[in-house]
């Protein structure tokens, strides 16, 4: 029987091929949020850098301690606007997440400061008016007065000043 040559060098080259096709692990190499510190209701942008582009099923979510919130990119730059109300020492997390939502990895963790919002002064306006102090005005003042003694719509005090007052 001759020996098979084939059957080795077969097994060479899936050997070869094996180690060409090595997987790299994609991972968060850095996160970060502007501003670091800022006042109740500013937007904060929370940023995260891979080293690789995400493989297919993989996201990248934030938890704020609240469950997780997906973030928006592509290839190896993502980010997350959101308007932070809660004051004080706050902390997130940055994950990369597989279809199941377990973590893949390490997540990267920070964190920034909300201050309480400073009270907006507004200076006191001031907005005359000038009153009619004319005789017009006057005549039609009491031209629309009731009567005090019958609450007609005659004139104040007609019973008084006679008949001729009458409208």
């Amino acid at each position: 029987m001759k020996p098979n040559v084939f059957v080795p060098l077969i097994f060479l080259f899936l050997l070869s091929t094996a180690q060409a096709a090595t997987v790299t692990k994609t991972t968060i190499t850095q996160t970060s949020v502007t501003p670091t510190s800022a006042p109740a209701g500013t937007m904060f942008k929370f940023a995260a850098d891979l080293s690789n582009p995400l493989p297919s099923g993989y996201k990248i979510k934030i938890t704020f301690g609240k469950g997780f919130t997906e973030m928006v990119g592509a290839n190896q730059s993502y980010s997350l606007s959101r308007a932070i109300y809660t004051t004080g020492k706050q902390n997130y997390k940055i994950a990369i997440m597989n279809s199941k939502n377990v973590t893949a990895g390490v997540a990267k963790s920070g964190s920034y400061t909300v201050t309480s919002a400073a009270p907006i002064n507004h200076a006191p306006t001031l907005a005359l008016i000038k009153a009619e102090t004319s005789a017009d005005y006057k005549h039609r003042l009491h031209r629309h007065a009731k009567c005090k003694r019958c609450r007609c719509k005659f004139k104040r005090n007609h019973h008084e000043l006679g008949r001729q007052f009458r409208t």
